[in-house]
């Protein structure tokens, strides 16, 4: 098995992987018609052209208004396989609404014969059942392997993140974190393109792909030109994002002595319950900041 390890020095911030995706997939699927409309107001002619008469601001509310219906389509398909891919997900996610009517129909034809031993609440009850239902699997496993997909590399990350340098002079860096034995999530980082500053090439056991990624810098830094910051500003703007520290980022970083509240000493759920509460303070804090990130790949 050969293995690769490269190690980026850049300048970046946390951001959704979900949301980053789906905003992404929304700004380019807007993109022709907004614009087709900034094209109209601008040089539209003839007596039919009566978009040339409205003011700026009419337009921008037009274009704010596709913006904003498009990002709510694509942010429901794609946070529906995020939180498959995390096990974050309701048992009720994995049903359409036709599908949860005929089943409240189905258990309510089917009355209760269990002799008043099963839960007395009928919501409980059917939450119990659509959890055990063999489809609600279904649903989960073929979501949890589309976002698989959209993360590998020829998947639709690729193609969003080639858009997202090209229109936005920035990079999205993604890399997988095991919550546990089984569980995964995906932490994504906006970052300047750079290359890597370390390669290194050697030989192991077994097979993974995996990224680690450290905030090494103050957070009153900023990047040394004042065109790369507006570079996050202007992404951020246009995109509606923001900032996003995942809790689990936290576990190994907690500040010993910290201001913002953090115990010296948690274990188990304070520690991630910390960890929730320095992330949120972390995210409001100034950026971008110096990231240090490592990747590991081995076949």
């Amino acid at each position: 098995m050969t293995a690769y390890s490269t190690t980026t020095l850049a300048w970046g911030m946390p951001v959704k992987a979900d949301i980053l995706g789906a905003h992404l997939a929304a700004y380019l699927e807007c993109k022709p018609v907004v614009q087709t409309i900034r094209l109209c107001h601008r040089f539209g002619k003839g007596p039919q052209a009566f978009i040339t008469n409205l003011p700026l601001e009419i337009v921008d509310l037009v274009e704010g208004m596709l913006f904003d219906e498009s990002r709510k389509t694509h942010r429901m398909e794609w946070g529906k396989e995020f939180r498959c891919y995390e096990d974050m997900c309701a048992p009720v996610e994995h049903y359409t609404e036709d599908r949860l009517e005929e089943l409240r129909q189905d258990m309510a034809l089917s009355g209760c014969d269990c002799g008043g031993e099963c839960l007395n609440d009928h919501e409980e009850r059917f939450d119990a059942m659509l959890e055990d239902l063999e489809e609600r699997y279904e649903v989960h496993f073929s979501r949890f392997h589309l976002w698989e997909e959209r993360i590998e590399r020829n998947g639709d990350f690729k193609m969003l993140n080639d858009l997202l340098k090209a229109d936005f002079g920035l990079e999205a860096s993604l890399s997988n974190h095991f919550l546990d034995d089984f569980v995964k999530t995906t932490i994504c980082h906006l970052i300047l393109p750079t290359r890597s500053i370390v390669e290194d090439k050697f030989v192991g056991e077994q097979g993974f792909d995996t990224t680690s990624s450290f905030i090494i810098s103050p957070a009153h830094c900023t990047p040394r030109s004042r065109k790369e910051k507006a570079r996050f500003k202007r992404t951020l703007k246009t995109l509606h994002l923001a900032s996003y520290v995942h809790p689990t980022q936290m576990k190994t970083t907690l500040p010993r002595h910290s201001h913002m509240g953090v115990p010296e000493k948690i274990d188990g759920c304070e520690k991630i319950v910390a960890g929730c509460t320095y992330s949120k303070a972390l995210e409001r804090t100034k950026w971008p900041k110096l990231i240090l990130v490592n990747h590991f790949v081995a076949h």
